[in-house]
């Protein structure tokens, strides 16, 4: 956190304020992760869209051959019973029926293709979930990891912001009592009480 405690804070103000940004890091770091993972699945989704719209389209396709399928199949027996040229008929009828076939393909392209889809956003999310355990795991481990250093001043450190010189002025009584020489310190300008 490269965060240092104040020299006038308590140790659990410090400790709030830690927890504090540790909170704040960890929910901005979910959020980026959670913004990136719902803009991978809104375009996973759009993806799903596309291609159900792609199914929709080929189920109509494949409906309508079907119906030219029957159609042509029709018109070829109708065409065998009347002795007209078959292999003509034959060979519309054959193409129809492989026409159908490939409509029927691409819808089981399209469904096959939202189901890989839909395994993708499961995947994506079940991956950011984890992310995001891993993530808050790491952000709780920091709330334990504080550390004391001792910090001794060097003399380089040391700023004076104040100085200035005090003079108090005092009498110095030297005189004699029984025999004895005494000295005695009196404040020059002192009240009554010697302050």
């Amino acid at each position: 956190l490269k965060l240092t405690a104040r020299p006038d804070e308590a140790s659990s103000h410090f400790r709030r304020r830690c927890y504090e940004l540790i909170q704040k890091k960890r929910d901005q770091e979910i959020k980026k992760l959670e913004r990136s993972v719902q803009t991978k699945v809104e375009r996973l989704e759009a993806r799903i869209r596309r291609e159900e719209r792609e199914l929709e389209q080929d189920e109509l396709e494949f409906r309508d051959r079907q119906r030219e399928e029957v159609i042509s199949a029709g018109e070829s027996v109708f065409h065998l019973l009347r002795g007209r040229r078959h292999s003509r008929a034959l060979s519309i009828a054959s193409r129809k029926r492989r026409m159908t076939r490939q409509s029927k393909a691409e819808i089981q392209e399209s469904l096959d293709a939202i189901d890989d889809l839909d395994a993708q956003i499961e995947v994506l999310l079940v991956k950011a979930e984890r992310e995001q355990a891993r993530r808050q795991q790491r952000w709780a481990e920091l709330t334990d990891d504080g550390e004391t250093i001792q910090i001794r001043p060097r003399k380089t450190d040391v700023f004076v912001e104040t100085w200035g010189v005090v003079w108090l002025p005092y009498w110095e009584l030297i005189y004699e009592e029984r025999g004895d020489i005494k000295k005695l310190s009196l404040v020059a300008f002192g009240g009554a009480n010697g302050s």
